[in-house]
């Protein structure tokens, strides 16, 4: 494998017309003279299409991006959308176990009183943190609430 990217990527080598990836090599590849982009799938997001399609002419000729998908493929895009931030009650359920502790808790009282799992725990941490419904002592590692009146603003996510 290791000798094929080395060929493919050398200065001047055209040797290979056709080169079928994963997004994973596919955004490695630093070639001017790539012509076509073709996804067989819908990437995760837009931003990942314009990273992944941004691959072709890099030397500044026409070059195309052509996506390839069945109707199937939305539904998995938006079931994945739909499950990649915890849902409004955890962060409400969270946000009150803080209010009931006011000498704060770790992530890891959080994780066993609540349930949640970790990625769940970040996330809604760092979300709350951001919107200054928390605060997280760095060098305790305590989270504590803090007095705010308002209600989260999910459409940032």
């Amino acid at each position: 494998r290791q000798d094929i990217e080395q060929k493919l990527m050398s200065k001047g080598s055209s040797q290979y017309k056709v080169v079928c990836s994963t997004n994973a090599l596919g955004m490695g590849i630093d070639k001017p003279d790539v012509r076509f982009v073709i996804h067989y799938h819908i990437p995760a997001s837009p931003i990942h299409y314009y990273q992944e399609m941004g691959r072709a002419g890099r030397d500044r000729k026409v070059a195309w991006c052509i996506l390839l998908y069945d109707p199937a493929d939305i539904t998995i895009q938006e079931h994945f959308i739909r499950n990649a931030r915890p849902e409004g009650k955890q962060y409400d359920m969270l946000l009150a176990l803080l209010q009931k502790n006011p000498q704060g808790l770790r992530e890891s009282s959080i994780m066993l009183t609540t349930g949640f799992s970790q990625k769940a725990i970040r996330t809604i941490l760092a979300d709350l943190e951001e919107q200054r419904f928390i605060e997280h002592n760095l060098k305790s590692r305590i989270y504590t609430a803090v007095s705010r009146l308002g209600q989260m603003d999910f459409s940032a996510y």
